[in-house]
């Protein structure tokens, strides 16, 4: 779906404006790859987002960088740039967004509030970690488990010097930690897949394991993959025990927008900086 992201400025920021078109999956894909595009880096923490009445478009509100981004998505109604809308809040109106925890367990019906608190939290893994990508992609595993409720996973990139070398795993977590880190040959298993063709992973159980031989222990497996540049660079696995149900269309969403954010935060950190 094509988007269009108006990001103007508030206050004395108020001459600001830039557009920019975008292909995304929803508009949460759509302004991350919106920021990237138009090279602007927020601060999320006060993040503030309104739904517009066609329910696919959004507008958000970020005070402390005297900014507000409309995502629009195609055939809205828009009159001089702006949705001619009503603003609807956001599911569960008491609930400020920021001050929603970004600590609490997945659960059907959150993936909104889970989405967005994802955007604030990750946002700023650049301010907060620097270049140390083992430092701000452990942080992004254990945020993963805290939110969507798995039982462990791994982060795998690419070797950006020899392209067709296995893919390496930079972290890795849960009771199966040792047999996950391991590198994984392209095509493999669900990881191997994922990363081979770039589409997500979301199976109750994989014959295949997650690179290419099963694991006695891990059940269901979700992965999404990671792309710097439009490139795909590396995935994200996260696993449950055996016997456990299967992740849901909604926490498929969720990993996906994580793994935005890596790719975001690899943009930002660049080449030089990787493992």
């Amino acid at each position: 779906m094509e988007y269009e992201i108006h990001a103007r400025g508030t206050g004395e920021n108020s001459a600001f404006t830039k557009r920019l078109t975008v292909e995304a999956a929803s508009w949460f894909d759509a302004l991350v790859l919106g920021l990237r595009g138009m090279h602007l880096t927020v601060h999320a923490k006060k993040m503030g987002v309104s739904l517009y009445e066609d329910g696919v478009s959004a507008c958000i509100d970020l005070p402390d960088d005297a900014l507000k981004i409309d995502v629009i998505a195609p055939d809205a109604t828009v009159q001089n740039g702006i949705l001619d809308v009503f603003r609807l809040p956001m599911p569960h109106p008491d609930m400020a967004l920021s001050t929603l925890s970004p600590g609490g367990s997945y659960s059907p019906g959150d993936t909104v509030q889970h989405l967005t608190s994802s955007f604030m939290k990750l946002a700023e893994l650049h301010t907060n970690y620097g270049d140390d990508i083992c430092e701000a992609v452990t942080y992004v595993m254990k945020f993963a488990e805290r939110t969507l409720g798995c039982e462990g996973g791994g982060v795998y990139l690419r070797d950006l010097d020899d392209p067709l070398a296995p893919i390496s795993c930079v972290v890795a977590s849960g009771p199966h930690k040792a047999e996950l880190e391991r590198p994984i040959e392209w095509g493999r298993g669900a990881v191997g897949r994922c990363a081979d063709d770039g589409k997500a992973v979301n199976e109750s159980a994989v014959s295949d394991g997650l690179f290419g031989e099963p694991i006695n222990g891990i059940g269901p497996v979700m992965c999404t993959p990671i792309r710097q540049h439009g490139e795909r660079q590396g995935v994200f696995a996260i696993y449950e025990s055996a016997g456990s149900e299967a992740f849901t269309g909604g926490q498929l969403e969720i990993l996906g927008h994580i793994s935005q954010a890596v790719g975001y935060y690899l943009d930002l950190v660049g080449p030089e900086s990787h493992p």
